[in-house]
């Protein structure tokens, strides 16, 4: 009992014992024996007020049988404090998924009747149909671990994943000019993970730290902004680190509107992004080309542009733009879907998108634990983002960048990172109603 055992009647302490003991979700039981102590206090209380020649014995065994059979009431609870199955979330979800099978057979055909030849013998939707299967199997295995304890391990959490990534940067195989794991004949984009991660780590940090203190500005700041961003600076991965960047800095105008956390935010974004721009010769490179290609109308962009300009309402059909547009699977994906498939198919696959992402912000409001809240919002900030750059690029609105489009682009790595994000989400409304409100 959290109050003083002195101060309870045995039939009292028997009674909610008795609940509480038959009550599945051990986590709020506490929470429970406070609300059935404060309960039978009143009850007791009042019956006394009533009749005040009745003793307290009496009044308390009155009381108790006020409050119904110990198993009656523990059966009322088990049902209010049950596992919650996001039932709009997994059916936006799965229709997004039928509509990518879909994109990925007219991609497989497209590619096949182009002259360019490009990826003649891979069927993209068996293998996006794979991919699936898995991501939604690790979605699943995710959803039923307790998300607490990625809360209680985020610190041994945050050292395995800096040290995966300091291992792929430095013995790591190099792809496109970019680091990758190899384990074996397996291509591991730690990466691309490891946004998801340090979005959830970064949350969970933010929940524990106090807003007014220094001491946690600058913890938070360094392991949270700048060990990430240098480390994908370092490792050639720009379209990662402007995710994170943009990510982290949201999380934090969210959670810490104060000029303490904000200016050094900014000034450590500037800092890093001024040396990738005029000391880094890769990243400088890079940026410069990007600007180069707004500046003279680069080719991807022209192309885009005239896509979508010249689409229509129901298509062109599958083999219109294989020829004049690098990876339609990829960045290009929503390009390929407007022109070849339609604009009111294009318009479904936005609606659905929309509806999966107001599923994902619903589901947060409804938890009322903090730190889960915190980690649902940064997994959706990711994603966003990711939605937010890529779809005014494939309409021509910004030069053509290595960023796919979540759940419709083609990618194994990112499908069942993405797949295994929406299992972290599913795990804490899972338990929104399981777990002790603490904070």
């Amino acid at each position: 009992m959290t109050r003083e055992k002195t101060n309870i009647h045995p039939l009292v302490e028997q009674y909610v014992s008795d609940v509480c003991s038959q009550v599945k979700a051990k986590e709020i039981r506490p929470d429970i024996q406070e609300e059935l102590l404060g309960h039978l206090d009143e009850l007791i209380d009042a019956r006394l007020a009533a009749k005040p020649d009745e003793d307290r014995e009496a009044a308390t065994r009155w009381a108790i049988r006020q409050m119904g059979a110990s198993h009656e009431v523990a059966s009322g609870l088990n049902r209010v404090h049950k596992p919650r199955i996001p039932w709009a979330m997994l059916g936006a979800l799965g229709l997004l998924l039928i509509i990518a099978i879909i994109v990925m057979y007219a991609v497989t055909d497209a590619y096949a009747s182009s002259e360019m030849g490009m990826f003649p013998r891979r069927n993209f939707a068996i293998n996006y149909i794979l991919y699936t299967a898995l991501g939604l199997a690790a979605m699943f295995l995710l959803s039923r671990i307790h998300y607490q304890r990625i809360i209680q391990h985020a610190n041994w959490l945050y050292a395995l994943t800096v040290i995966l990534m300091l291992v792929t940067l430095t013995w790591g195989s190099t792809l496109n000019g970019a680091s990758i794991l190899m384990l074996g004949t397996v291509s591991v984009n730690i990466y691309e993970t490891s946004v998801y991660i340090l979005m959830v780590l970064a949350a969970i940090s933010l929940s524990r730290g106090n807003p007014a203190s220094w001491q946690d500005v600058v913890w938070h700041l360094s392991m949270y902004t700048v060990v990430p961003l240098v480390l994908y600076g370092f490792a050639y991965r720009y379209s990662y680190l402007m995710i994170y960047a943009l990510a982290s800095t949201i999380l934090i105008l969210i959670y810490r509107r104060t000029w303490r956390w904000l200016v050094p935010q900014a000034g450590l974004l500037m800092a890093i992004g001024g040396y990738l721009l005029f000391f880094n010769h890769y990243g400088s490179t890079r940026i410069a080309s990007l600007f180069e290609m707004v500046a003279s109308g680069d080719y991807l962009i022209q192309q885009t542009g005239e896509a979508i300009r010249s689409s229509s309402w129901f298509g062109h059909g599958v083999g219109s733009i294989a020829d004049r547009l690098r990876y339609i699977h990829s960045e290009s994906i929503f390009t390929f879907i407007v022109h070849s498939l339609g604009w009111l198919f294009g318009i479904s696959v936005l609606a659905c998108i929309l509806l999966l992402m107001h599923q994902f912000v619903r589901a947060a409001r409804q938890v009322r634990h903090t730190p889960g809240r915190m980690i649902i919002h940064a997994i959706v900030i990711v994603l966003a983002i990711q939605y937010l750059i890529n779809i005014p690029m494939a309409l021509g609105w910004l030069p053509v960048l290595s960023i796919p489009m979540p759940f419709i682009s083609y990618g194994g790595s990112a499908l069942l990172t993405n797949l295994a994000a929406i299992g972290l989400i599913y795990s804490i409304y899972r338990l929104k109603d399981m777990v002790r409100v603490t904070a």
